[in-house]
């Protein structure tokens, strides 16, 4: 049954807009409500899911678990495309969200929230940050990684950061606000906080609906876009240094999904297969044009 409840944002109603499930994981069968703010377009999951509930959405092959700095597979076509597609991509795109562009600060402080298989940790060792972690776990601290359900915790060790990274994690925070009052509180006073998240006012969130990868249903919590996040952001004490439509991405995976679930096709074993390449291309295209499924967000304490 639906809660009864305004957005958290602008105070707008929330409407229900679409129903879904874990297409990806297959964790369950249950379904989800989304819910939709009739003024600035936030989504979010409606009646929100208990912490029990949450933690089952991320099994053992969720994709951040995976350590990709092993892995020695080779790459198909359609990987190297992707990969010569990125490199092009990072031609057109601002280069301020990339972390290797804060990495010769060496010397400072960085945190790097649900840092998945730690590749952002090593880039900053390398320069000489003093790096540290969080992720979800039992309450404890080893060597310099946090863990625990809730990112308040790290407040036990009173440590304060000049860079804060927080990448596609964001959507899937339950309590927004207070997470980003704890991040201004860690945060130094000429500290800076970059946040990245998926976009639900793009193309593809507007083709694939409940399949569509910015809504990654259940485990994105919350779906936003460009004009809620300015304004969250300015409600939460932070001035918006800057920010930009990024690279778009996952346009391939879930049409896959997509149509397997709503055709009972598997386009991976038909001679349709080759339309896989196009893929890369049309990517390349939507980011190119600043219309993606990906933003950024530079933003610093405002004082």
């Amino acid at each position: 049954m639906l809660e009864i409840k305004k957005c958290y944002i602008c105070n707008g109603d929330m409407k229900k807009f679409l129903v879904g499930k874990d297409y990806w994981y297959e964790t369950s069968n249950k379904e989800y409500t989304i819910v939709k703010c009739t003024k600035c377009g936030l989504e979010e999951i409606n009646p929100m899911p208990s912490h029990e509930e949450q933690f089952n959405f991320y099994p053992q092959n969720y994709y951040s678990y995976e350590n990709k700095k092993t892995s020695k597979k080779s790459r198909g076509i359609v990987d190297s495309l992707m990969k010569v597609r990125d490199l092009i991509s990072d031609f057109f795109v601002k280069k301020w969200f990339n972390i290797r562009d804060y990495a010769e600060w060496n010397g400072k402080f960085f945190l790097d929230v649900w840092c998945g298989e730690g590749i952002n940790i090593d880039i900053m060792q390398n320069k000489w940050w003093k790096s540290f972690w969080f992720e979800i776990g039992k309450l404890e601290k080893k060597w310099n990684i946090f863990y625990w359900s809730n990112i308040s915790e790290i407040d036990r060790w009173i440590l304060k950061f000049d860079l804060i990274y927080m990448t596609h994690v964001f959507e899937h925070v339950d309590s927004p606000q207070e997470t980003l009052g704890i991040l201004k509180s860690l945060l130094k006073d000429n500290g800076q906080l970059i946040i990245t998240v998926p976009n639900s006012s793009s193309l593809s969130a507007f083709l694939y609906r409940q399949y569509a990868p910015e809504r990654d249903i259940p485990r994105h919590l919350f779906t936003y876009n460009k004009k809620n996040l300015l304004i969250l952001m300015n409600k939460s004490w932070f001035v918006v240094e800057s920010y930009s439509s990024l690279r778009q991405f996952g346009l391939l995976t879930w049409f896959s999904r997509f149509i397997k679930d709503k055709l009972n096709f598997d386009l991976s074993t038909s001679k349709l297969r080759y339309l896989f390449f196009f893929f890369p291309l049309i990517e390349l295209l939507l980011t190119i044009l600043w219309y993606t499924n990906h933003l950024g967000f530079l933003l610093k304490k405002n004082k």
